[in-house]
């Protein structure tokens, strides 16, 4: 299975707070956006479209494949198992 999570800073507003977006939706912590079978093995593509943050993903190690754009390379500090990835603004990674 493959899904793509697109983060987005200000998509949204509410009383007047600019919100972060998953695929379009308010950022929402009791919110469950995938919820894999587990021992599954997954392919997600994370993108920033207009940020520079570091991305979290809860209980669910993952290891990076590619970063900046899927040039086929994860980067010194993306070896092994990550619990975050940090992303340029623009940037991506599968993991």
């Amino acid at each position: 299975m493959e899904r793509e999570f697109r983060f987005v800073r200000g998509e949204a507003k509410m009383d007047g707070m600019t919100l972060w977006t998953v695929n379009g939706e308010p950022f929402d912590p009791d919110r469950i956006d995938a919820n894999p079978q587990l021992g599954a093995v997954e392919l997600w593509r994370i993108r920033g479209l207009n940020l520079e943050h570091p991305i979290h993903i809860h209980l669910a190690p993952f290891q990076v494949l590619t970063s900046g754009g899927g040039n086929g390379d994860a980067g010194p500090y993306n070896q092994g198992w990550k619990d975050t990835v940090s992303l340029d603004s623009g940037g991506e990674a599968d993991s």
